[in-house]
């Protein structure tokens, strides 16, 4: 079904009080990134973030998890958006946990 550009507009106008946060649109999905980390995914009109202890600490062990694509690992699934204060923790916490990326090998000629 994919993601629709009403939604992608409304996930980060949800987020925008979190510095750093921005998608970039990757196979008519999108990847959820904090300055440079991916710490989740929107697909079809649904916000998923990685199962790490952060994220767990902040929304709990209960939590609805949820594949982000078929076969893909879990995921938590973000129903509560619009709790600025619950979201600025919980990308706070992922960032904190997600390993900064490795440096792309440069392309040969």
């Amino acid at each position: 079904m994919g993601t629709s550009k009403e939604y992608i507009g409304y996930v980060l106008e949800c987020l925008n009080h979190i510095e750093g946060i921005s998608a970039r649109m990757m196979f008519g999905e999108y990847s959820l990134y904090m300055f440079n980390r991916v710490l989740g995914f929107v697909c079809d009109d649904q916000v998923f973030v990685k199962i790490l202890p952060g994220s767990t600490r902040i929304l709990g062990e209960g939590a609805p998890t949820g594949e982000a694509y078929p076969g893909s690992k879990p995921y938590y699934l973000i129903e509560d958006l619009e709790d600025d204060e619950k979201m600025a923790r919980l990308f706070r916490a992922l960032y904190e946990d997600v390993p900064e990326p490795k440096p792309k090998n440069p392309r040969k000629s």
